[in-house]
């Protein structure tokens, strides 16, 4: 059967499973996929985080009791899921600080409620564009807001002017790597747009993006920028050279715009970055995974630990992060061994199943997959870098990919 008879039966069998539902299933389909990227929307804004979450956690509730008419399909990532869930648990149960273990890991609630909303919920390709306009919709908001920062407050660093905000996504400069990540999806919405409104908004999201991204001086970003989406077109052969060409753009631009504020980016050397302390925060987090190798002090108890371990590998530089900088090495001393293991599994297989979909029988489904595939590995690079799950947004994100991805395979599958 060719790629557009399959496309054309699925479509069938979801209006046939469809039409032997009951009305009230039929009402939770149509709007229970709009529950995550409602949330997503909201918790951009400072004033309603608290009320997006009661909202979204009472919603989602409602349709699980609602919603008896099939059983869980969320199996695609069940054992690594587990695995992750487990080590986290286990990790705070002997952390040296269980009550700051437990408060500062409340992000994972949402973030698996977004999960299971994207895998129990959305039906077909079409309620995944949606959360890429969501994406869209997202990622210009931030950059607007962070360019807005800037201009508000041209006397101050990027870091000063990105305190000014209240945004719980948005606390220093590279928090902006989530515009990096989330850019794929944007490039998607452009090429596969049913409207020029999306068309349109995924336009606005990319440049204002990067014109963000070089205005708060985030190198970590532009880099991760770069990296996904040159993945993302070169996962198709045939995007080799468009590949190549995005990264030149890409690059160009920047220096472009660099050069507009007198290379200030450009001006932050390689001692610059040794300065900011990275290596020595590298040091302390291994010297304490070499104290508790197995489950590690606790999540999220690298920053009052640290000042100690300092002082024992006497470190002149009076660094003061309360996170490594680095998302595997803080897994690895916040958690152990056990705790990296968890990680990297949950991740290899995320873009394992997600390049698999590059074989999908559906062209929405491939692109999508690729868009996930690309997000996802510039998520892990980021997280070499400078990504830690102190931060809300990494966790949400993480794991709304991660329902993409496990939404794609069943939909492959089919």
């Amino acid at each position: 059967m060719s790629a557009p008879s399959q496309e054309i039966a699925t479509a069938r069998s979801l209006r046939r499973q469809s039409s032997r539902e009951p009305p009230a299933s039929n009402v939770i389909r149509d709007w229970a996929p709009i529950v995550p990227c409602a949330y997503l929307i909201l918790f951009a804004v400072p004033t309603t985080t608290d009320i997006a979450l009661i909202l979204f956690t009472v919603g989602y509730l409602a349709t699980i009791v609602l919603r008896v008419d099939r059983r869980l399909s969320w199996t695609v990532f069940a054992v690594p899921l587990l695995v992750f869930l487990s080590a986290l648990v286990i990790s705070t149960l002997v952390s040296t600080d269980p009550t700051r273990s437990w408060r500062l890991s409340s992000p994972l609630l949402p973030a698996l409620l977004i999960y299971f909303a994207i895998t129990e919920h959305f039906r077909g390709v079409r309620d995944v564009y949606r959360l890429c306009l969501t994406f869209s919709m997202l990622a210009l908001g931030l950059a607007l807001t962070l360019l807005w920062a800037v201009v508000q407050h041209p006397a101050l660093d990027s870091r000063a002017a990105v305190a000014t905000l209240a945004s719980p996504l948005l606390i220093v400069p590279n928090d902006c790597i989530i515009l990096a990540v989330l850019a794929p999806f944007s490039v998607v919405l452009f090429y596969r747009r049913r409207g020029i409104f999306s068309g349109v908004l995924a336009l606005a999201s990319s440049i204002a993006s990067l014109i963000a991204i070089i205005a708060v001086l985030s190198r970590t970003a532009l880099l991760t920028l770069v990296v996904s989406l040159a993945i993302f077109f070169a996962t198709d052969r045939r995007r080799l050279l468009s590949a190549a060409y995005t990264c030149a753009l890409i690059l160009l631009s920047a220096f472009a715009i660099d050069a507009t504020v007198g290379f200030t980016l450009l001006n932050k050397s390689v001692d610059q970055w040794q300065g900011s302390g990275r290596l020595e925060l590298w040091r302390a987090a291994w010297a304490m995974f070499v104290d508790a190798p197995l489950f590690g002090h606790g999540p999220h108890t690298f920053g009052p630990l640290q000042a100690s371990y300092f002082r024992t590998l006497h470190i002149p530089f009076p660094v003061n992060a309360p996170w490594v900088h680095n998302i595997y090495l803080e897994a690895l001393c916040e958690q152990g061994a056990v705790g990296l293991m968890a990680l990297v599994v949950l991740l290899i297989h995320g873009i394992g199943r997600a390049w698999r979909l590059q074989h999908a029988p559906i062209s929405d489904a491939r692109i999508l997959g690729m868009a996930s595939f690309a997000a996802l590995v510039g998520f892990c690079f980021a997280g070499l870098l400078e990504l830690s799950f102190l931060r809300q947004w990494v966790t949400i994100v993480l794991f709304a990919l991660l329902g993409v991805i496990a939404h794609l395979t069943r939909l492959e599958h089919q």
